[in-house]
């Protein structure tokens, strides 16, 4: 191998690059890599010895960044010539997959030639993923105390509306093109007062009922009321229960409403035909559930949105789709001091982990 750039790395430094929290990757000038250390491999999934000296550094580019990157790393507009200092940008990891970080970068030179550049990469898809989530909060917050709001000013002149519509309807059933005109404004003033009232749920902060419970006895509650419905019976059921797994403190009611609501999708999803899969384990301080289907996938876009309140991709008909029902169950678990997350595969396939807290010893 030659040696990395012509320049004698001390075991001191080679420690303090190789344990350095951040992704350092060195190149030589023309692209080939030298140095990866430790944190690049986590980061990115490569093998140090399947990388230096044998990658170039625009695999784990976007195409034509690593370009624009050295233009920029010349230029006096970031730094000065020579360096780049701390922006955002983005990586490719070995599945291809963009991953967010801040990158600093300076060029090489001896004895005043250029002969290669080093970048140091921090990941940033905690920090994404956190500020992602506060963002949700404070969003469902504020909106379900204005959602609330509105919907109780609302609900009353609806109440109104739809009683009346029924006493015409009554008065008018001799005459069928007034009936069917009343049956229209019943059935969408009907539907309007669902939707207030998932607007009233959404924003009603009632105090939790909790005690200590097992998992395990809650999801069986909410699949055996799921289990025998029609549309549950092209579906292969397949309970992975850790029988290890201890007592949790937690409101069981509010939690078969975040189960229903999941595992209902999931059914939809699967259109009559798939397999459910319910998954229990503990992690450290923690029980995790995951509720997998092998119906298409979420795209990416959506899976961004999906904890949105209003966020639907339902038909919108006959009351369906207000896009409330994984909102609520995203408060609930929060509410709960826990968390909840999506993740899809391409070729199909969805799992919803619930996390909830282990009681303190």
């Amino acid at each position: 191998m030659k040696p990395l750039l012509n320049i004698y790395l001390p075991k001191f430094w080679e420690n303090i690059i190789e344990n350095s929290p951040d992704a350092i990757v060195a190149v030589r000038k023309g692209g080939e890599i030298i140095i990866f250390n430790q944190a690049a491999e986590r980061m990115l999934g490569y093998r140090k010895g399947d990388v230096i000296g044998w990658m170039d550094i625009r695999t784990l580019y976007p195409p034509g960044e690593a370009k624009q990157i050295m233009k920029d790393l010349r230029s006096s507009n970031y730094g000065g010539p020579g360096f780049l200092e701390k922006r955002e940008f983005l990586l490719i990891d070995k599945n291809g997959w963009e991953i967010p970080v801040y990158i600093s970068a300076v060029i090489l030179y001896e004895r005043g030639e250029e002969i290669g550049s080093v970048g140091i990469f921090t990941d940033l898809r905690e920090k994404k993923e956190l500020e992602k989530k506060l963002l949700r909060t404070e969003k469902l917050s504020s909106l379900g105390k204005l959602a609330a709001g509105i919907a109780h000013e609302i609900n009353q002149p609806l109440t109104g509306v739809l009683t009346f519509a029924h006493m015409l309807h009554k008065k008018f059933q001799a005459d069928e093109a007034t009936k069917l005109d009343l049956e229209v404004v019943i059935r969408e003033t009907t539907r309007i007062k669902k939707i207030v009232q998932g607007i009233l749920d959404f924003g009603r902060e009632t105090p939790m009922q909790k005690q200590l419970q097992p998992i395990g006895k809650i999801l069986d509650a909410t699949l055996e009321l799921l289990v025998h419905q029609e549309r549950f019976f092209g579906i292969n059921l397949i309970k992975q229960y850790d029988p290890n797994i201890p007592e949790i403190v937690v409101d069981g009611s509010r939690l078969e409403q975040v189960f229903m609501n999941i595992i209902l999708n999931a059914v939809e999803a699967m259109k009559g035909s798939g397999t459910l899969t319910v998954r229990t384990r503990p992690v450290a301080h923690w029980v995790e559930v995951d509720l997998s289907d092998t119906g298409p996938g979420i795209p990416e876009v959506v899976q961004e949105k999906i904890f949105d309140p209003f966020f639907t991709t339902k038909d919108s008909t006959e009351g369906l789709g207000m896009g409330l029902g994984l909102a609520i169950s995203y408060g609930i678990i929060k509410n709960h001091k826990g968390d909840i997350k999506v993740s899809s595969a391409p070729d199909g396939g969805t799992t919803f982990t619930i996390r909830l807290p282990l009681p303190e010893k």
